[in-house]
């Protein structure tokens, strides 16, 4: 458990923003939004502790080309990965195309991947440095560092159900969906 809560504050949740998946066909539209008060303060890195920051969207119709990204979360760890993590935890993961993905993750129906979801998602393997996303990680940031900015281009929609970080995960793509964000929030 996590043992220092002094910097520790609450935010009350006071509007959820589903994105509606009105076809009913694709549960790759796993995004929501949600509006905090009071809003979340920021804080710089200093010396003594590590700062709260938040991390830049991508471009309204940008385009994602970057390799690597990493993944943060406090899911599973352990040796059956049945204990939450007391600390987050991080991971550097390779992001493959979504053919690859669908390959070798075992998803063999072709209707999972229709042309559509294809671009609603982002793909991520295991590295020879780390693993992938675990249980408790969904709804967990996958960032990429773009010209010194942490920029957030997916949420962790899926992962292994075998157990934890050696399969690839699947994101739900903030970059396919910045125009609905940006609706939703006017950023």
């Amino acid at each position: 458990m996590v043992e220092d809560t002094s910097l520790a504050t609450i935010h009350k949740v006071v509007a959820v923003k589903a994105l509606s998946n009105k076809s009913g066909e694709s549960f790759f539209d796993d995004l929501t939004l949600l509006e905090v008060s009071p809003p979340f303060k920021y804080r710089a890195h200093n010396e003594k502790r590590r700062g709260v920051t938040s991390v830049c969207l991508p471009e309204v119709d940008g385009k994602f080309n970057e390799s690597k990204a990493d993944l943060v979360g406090f899911g599973n760890i352990g040796e059956f990965h049945n204990f939450p993590a007391s600390s987050l935890m991080t991971a550097a993961l390779d992001i493959i195309d979504i053919e690859t993905c669908n390959r070798e993750s075992r998803l063999k129906n072709p209707q999972i991947f229709n042309d559509e979801d294809k671009k609603k998602v982002v793909c991520a393997s295991i590295t020879n440095e780390s693993k992938t996303a675990c249980h408790g990680d969904s709804g967990g940031p996958l960032t990429v560092n773009r010209n010194g900015k942490v920029v957030q281009v997916g949420v962790v929609s899926a992962s292994s159900i075998t157990g934890c970080g050696n399969r690839q995960t699947i994101f739900t793509s903030v970059t396919y969906y910045r125009n609905w964000i940006k609706d939703i929030t006017g950023v």
